[in-house]
């Protein structure tokens, strides 16, 4: 039996792009609903998107991590600061 590779899709339907995203298909339909949503075609009515658009798209929700002893620190500090005035 000879073996050959799975073909990861360069376009994704909605449901396929659900399964890649975890979000549901309801979600995706009203982010891409939304101004400044991905881009995204539409032949026949079929909604495709483009993995590299919606990872490109993705990236502008990117946080990074808080250093929550650090945080609190500053909150302490600027309350004892406050309440020495």
């Amino acid at each position: 039996m000879k073996f050959s590779p799975k073909i990861e899709p360069q376009y994704l339907d909605l449901k396929g792009l659900a399964r890649y995203s975890s979000l549901s298909v309801g979600t995706l339909r009203v982010i891409l609903a939304r101004p400044g949503g991905p881009p995204h075609y539409r032949p026949g009515g079929k909604v495709l998107i483009k993995r590299s658009d919606w990872d490109h798209w993705l990236e502008q929700f990117k946080t990074a991590p808080v250093d929550l002893g650090a945080l609190v620190e500053e909150v302490l500090s600027e309350i004892g600061g406050r309440k020495a005035k």
